[in-house]
């Protein structure tokens, strides 16, 4: 065949009902097929729903799907596992749940040796080496993290870690948006991957609990997946709005660990790393003016003095202004008039 007729090829009926016309067995799924030297006609490469032109990578028919009751659509290349990464959860009312991959950008990461990012590390660490022993006592393996702190202090940037070091482990990230689908995301991951890792990542979860109720995302917390190797963290500014149900229950979130401010060994780390300066007072000085910054801050002094060409003092004073001053409003605005202050 060297027409687009290769790309469409009989396969395996999902139920395992495979008749003697039957050209493929469901281990097709999965695997690069052999397309040989066909040439495929123009309109028959489709990506993300559109034709385009050209042999780059594109979507290209190559099985038939039976979706039951003498019905068939055709297929686009398979994987019988996912790629390794970070995924979003959308639905498409024509295609049910998808998954899309996110990018993560982990290459300004810092690590801080001792710290209690380091000892949470270590901590997930061990448990994803542990799951003989969860199995040895008839438990799933499956442990929750929350992690609270004011903004800017670092929750964000731990998860990333998180995530950078579970894709090494060929494992995969899903970042809830939306609890009900996430917990029908995993059932059918947990079909097609039964022993893949997986995180999911509950950022602002009190604002999830505010969309989408608590119950919702009780029901993923709960297991009702039944599903082994999962790490579910979440993050919030506000522990105080988090009902006990979610905060103080083992096998929700196992762990509450509040993310502090970085000290002042983390913050010389930090700069020394950023600035790669090598005199000491330099350094002792950009810690010592920007204790009880927050990574968001620390980062924005850097680019201010580094990028701008801003001050240094300048740049200090116009963070502490924005951390610590006063939040301006109209009001103010407005009380001057009437106290006759008008120029």
């Amino acid at each position: 065949m060297k027409d687009a007729d290769k790309y469409l090829t009989k396969c395996e009926d999902y139920d395992g009902d495979q008749g003697e016309d039957d050209l493929g067995s469901l281990d097709d799924f999965g695997s690069t097929l052999d397309y040989g030297d066909a040439s495929v006609p123009e309109g028959n490469i489709v990506e993300c729903g559109k034709e385009v032109k050209g042999e780059k990578e594109a979507y290209h028919y190559v099985q038939w799907s039976k979706l039951g009751d003498g019905i068939y659509s055709h297929t686009g290349h398979t994987q019988k596992t996912l790629d390794a990464g970070v995924y979003g959860i959308m639905y498409d009312s024509s295609r049910g749940l998808l998954l899309t991959k996110e990018k993560l950008n982990t290459d300004d990461l810092i690590e801080f040796e001792g710290s209690i990012t380091d000892d949470i590390l270590k901590e997930i660490e061990e448990f994803w080496n542990s799951k003989s022993s969860f199995k040895e006592y008839g438990f799933l393996h499956r442990r929750g993290y929350l992690f609270y702190g004011l903004a800017g202090c670092g929750k964000s940037g731990i998860i990333y870690i998180i995530c950078d070091k579970i894709i090494k482990r060929n494992g995969i990230v899903l970042l809830c948006y939306n609890p009900h689908n996430t917990l029908e995301m995993v059932k059918i991951i947990r079909k097609i991957e039964p022993n893949r890792h997986i995180v999911v990542i509950f950022e602002d979860i009190d604002a999830l609990i505010y969309a989408y109720g608590e119950e919702s995302v009780l029901s993923f917390l709960d297991g009702e997946t039944q599903a082994d190797d999962i790490l579910n963290i979440a993050t919030t500014n506000y522990p105080e709005k988090l009902d006990k149900r979610i905060v103080s229950r083992p096998r929700r979130f196992d762990r509450r660990i509040k993310i502090p401010f970085p000290n002042a060994s983390i913050r010389k780390e930090f700069f020394t790393k950023k600035l790669g300066v090598t005199k000491e007072d330099d350094i002792e000085k950009w810690v010592k003016e920007t204790n009880n910054f927050s990574f968001a801050a620390m980062t924005d002094t850097v680019i201010q003095v580094k990028c701008l060409g801003v001050p240094f003092d300048d740049a200090i004073k116009r963070i502490k202004d924005l951390l610590f001053g006063n939040i301006p409003t109209s009001y103010e605005d407005e009380k001057k008039k009437v106290m006759g202050f008008q120029e």
